[in-house]
């Protein structure tokens, strides 16, 4: 396809943008500048650069997906629970060394991969029952559980902020 097939005429030098679908479809379709790409978007508007909702090009939806921000809230999201299976089996450890009775299993740390902190509300109750002591993980799991929250609603509401611009 040409840029001619846009519409615009024959011969036309079009600037790399979101024009009508050449193929007559009800979407904007992606032109870099010298030929159509396979990138295709929601229908086209009269002047879709302009408009609040413009569609971004492929460069700048790209920009989005590997902003800093989201790459390290991908890789926090993964390694956390990884992480805290694993300091729940050394803490696990480190109570039977220091021969706590039957101290909070550390398995129940891999519900934490489901996004619930059983590991740490049993270990405080438990040992907090035997002996008098351990409430301070319950109340850091809570005070964390907080402030991700808070961060992820600020993130989130940013982001949303950036993206209507």
């Amino acid at each position: 396809m040409e840029p001619g097939d846009s519409g615009v005429g024959e011969g036309t030098h079009l600037p790399a943008g979101w024009y009508p679908d050449p193929a007559g479809y009800p979407r904007s379709r992606w032109w870099d500048g010298a030929q159509w790409t396979m990138h295709f978007n929601r229908p086209f508007a009269a002047d879709a650069s302009e408009s609040a909702g413009a569609p971004r090009s492929p460069e700048e939806q790209g920009a989005i997906l590997l902003s800093p921000s989201l790459v390290a809230f991908f890789i926090l999201g993964f390694t956390a629970p990884w992480v805290t299976i694993y300091c729940a089996y050394r803490d696990w450890r480190g109570l039977q060394s220091a021969q706590l009775a039957q101290p909070f299993h550390w398995a129940w740390s891999f519900l934490t991969l489901s996004g619930y902190p059983v590991y740490s509300i049993g270990r405080a109750i438990v040992t907090n029952r035997r002996a008098k002591q351990g409430m301070w993980v319950l109340w850091t799991t809570i005070g964390v559980f907080v402030l991700v929250t808070v961060a992820t609603i600020v993130w989130t509401l940013s982001f949303s902020v950036d993206s209507l611009r």
